[in-house]
């Protein structure tokens, strides 16, 4: 498998989740993480 190699700062990183509510309960999955990066 080949590995990808980038040069750039990374500007921010926010985690993604999916928040179920239900009448009961409330419960979130984690989706991963989007990751903003600045080519330089």
């Amino acid at each position: 498998m080949d590995k990808l190699t980038f040069k750039g700062t990374i500007k921010s990183i926010q985690s993604r989740i999916r928040l179920t509510r239900s009448f009961d309960e409330a419960s979130h999955t984690y989706l991963g993480y989007a990751i903003k990066i600045r080519d330089d």
